[in-house]
């Protein structure tokens, strides 16, 4: 029985519009709150995060070598370089630019991602919470809306496992 749709008391329709436009309600949400954080709130980049665009500089100058040298191996500037790349020919774009397009997309979609799985795993109702959740939790929304790591490789592991939960 699905909870959502016939669940004790329910009609066949009263959540019905959850089946069909909750993972876009979601990801708009979590979408125009992070935007909103950008455009509304002073930025400051991190220490980290110049480190990240100075290498990621290096990457797309073809200077591999010099990019790591003396730095742990680290897949945020690789990233950060091949968005570069694709936004650069739409627009001039700076790659601090790049990096927050980077996070504020990783961003959005490790919170449709986390709808989608949970959806899959305990139906509507329960992934419209974690989805709301998740667009508003600030730490997920700070990870979106800055030049650090923590988005691109939450939204790699939710993808695995939403991959996971969807094979079984």
């Amino acid at each position: 029985m699905n909870m959502v749709t016939e669940g004790p008391g329910r009609g066949a329709t009263e959540l019905h519009w959850v089946e069909r436009y909750g993972g876009w309600v979601i990801t708009g949400i979590a979408l125009i709150v992070r935007v909103a954080v950008l455009r509304g709130l002073p930025y400051i980049i991190t220490r980290d995060g110049i480190r990240y665009v100075e290498r990621a500089e290096r990457l797309a100058a073809g200077d591999w070598v010099g990019a790591f040298a003396g730095a742990d191996f680290n897949l945020f500037p690789v990233l950060i370089a091949w968005m570069h790349g694709l936004l650069s020919w739409l627009a001039p774009i700076t790659f601090e630019q790049a990096a927050l397009v980077l996070n504020v997309t990783s961003g959005t979609a490790v919170v449709s991602l986390l709808y989608w799985v949970t959806r899959k795993l305990a139906g509507g109702r329960a992934a419209l919470m974690v989805g709301v959740y998740g667009a508003l939790l600030p730490e997920l929304v700070r990870a979106s809306c800055g030049v650090i790591r923590e988005a691109p490789y939450l939204c790699l592991l939710v993808l695995g496992c939403g991959s996971v939960s969807y094979t079984h």
